[in-house]
């Protein structure tokens, strides 16, 4: 994204919140989010200020992350359903598979659903950012060999 891209973005949330934005905000702005599309910066933007219960507060960078990355919910529903349409996902075989309870299939699917937060947890800010769709796998790529700021924005 390039900074006349940035300024743009931002200029409904200065409408709407009655900002003011400094040369120093835009910098700052543009530093933390320079490797965004503003097409995905905006969308971001535009969902923070149509949220029920963030719109009511400016937007911060924190905020705007939130609705780039997929969030916890999300990828716990992604893993039951990946659960789901293939009970065997975690290497149980086929014979446990068709004589298990059904307590026993749901205390397996919370585990593997458990373990998939876990390791989403663990993984880059870059990688989650690709995974959910806000950057290409390439980019994801060249942000991680280029710095590792980036790592504590989400």
């Amino acid at each position: 994204m390039t900074e006349q891209e940035l300024v743009k973005a931002l200029m409904p949330a200065a409408a709407f919140y009655n900002l003011k934005f400094t040369k120093e905000q835009y910098a700052l702005w543009f530093e933390l989010f320079e490797w965004c599309p503003a097409k995905k910066f905006s969308m971001a933007l535009k969902a923070h200020l149509m949220c029920p219960e963030r719109g009511h507060f400016q937007p911060v960078p924190g905020s705007l992350m939130r609705f780039l990355v997929h969030s916890d919910t999300k990828i716990k529903a992604m893993a039951a359903e990946e659960f789901d349409s293939n009970p065997g996902i975690d290497g149980t075989d086929s014979h446990t598979l068709q004589h298990e309870s059904f307590f026993d299939r749901n205390q397996r699917k919370r585990q593997y659903v458990t373990h998939d937060l876990e390791q989403w947890r663990d993984w880059s800010t870059p990688r989650k950012l690709a995974f959910s769709g806000a950057i290409s796998r390439d980019d994801a790529q060249r942000i991680e060999n280029s710095t590792q700021g980036i790592e504590h924005a989400g």
